[in-house]
């Protein structure tokens, strides 16, 4: 009965503080959200637990540690899921990095380490909430594609980067390929700019270098 009590008070720990980072991500409208994040400290808890029942206590064994190190692994495919690439642009990396966390705490739980759980939840919210106002202070890099198809080899290239950051624009993604034997090059970047983005002037700029581009494309 001793037991049962321990786990029920684990179970709502585990919801508590799971439920407080979930809000986080449910108020931001990400893909996880409160129901997620609880899912996985709950699951996370209930392993540990049945890890330790299984071995006929209540103490940590060589099992549990293997345990949690299943659990973390196996989250990642979960948290993978919730990243995407849209525009070149990776969203979802702190949520992954969230449910990566529960799960974590919910290993914390079910290992008997309550205190260590509740400093590591209020860490993390202050991590998620405060720095979020600090990165709305700092200046922010607008991301712009641009492709080009060139009626030259692959050298042409570099000149085209040299273009770019003569404008202005960081490089921060690229893929140049060759067609009908090297005599085309298509290039496709991902550009960022921390001032206002003069599109128009860079599309310009490059047909002015290049008349001869069958596709000059910029776009936010």
């Amino acid at each position: 009965m001793e037991h049962v009590l321990l786990t029920i008070e684990q179970f709502a720990l585990a919801t508590l503080l799971s439920g407080a980072i979930g809000l986080e991500r449910q108020r931001k409208a990400r893909g996880a959200g409160l129901r997620t994040h609880i899912l996985v400290c709950l699951g996370s808890t209930l392993l540990m637990v049945v890890s330790r029942v299984l071995v006929g206590g209540t103490g940590l064994s060589d099992q549990s540690a293997r345990l949690a190190a299943g659990i973390i692994t196996g989250i990642g495919f979960l948290g993978a899921g919730t990243i995407l690439t849209v525009g070149g642009e990776q969203r979802g990396l702190t949520t992954a990095a969230m449910v990566w966390f529960v799960a974590a705490l919910g290993i914390a739980i079910g290992a008997g380490l309550e205190l260590i759980a509740v400093l590591a939840t209020v860490f993390a919210l202050a991590v998620v909430i405060s720095l979020e106002y600090v990165e709305a202070l700092l200046p922010q890099k607008e991301r712009v594609s641009l492709s080009i198809t060139i009626r030259q080899r692959f050298q042409v290239a570099h000149e085209v980067e040299r273009l770019i950051a003569e404008r202005g624009f960081t490089i921060i993604g690229s893929r140049v390929r060759t067609l009908e034997g090297g005599a085309r090059t298509e290039m496709d970047f991902e550009l960022a700019s921390i001032e206002q983005p003069d599109m128009e002037q860079l599309a310009e700029a490059l047909l002015a270098r290049y008349p001869d581009a069958e596709m000059v494309s910029v776009r936010r």
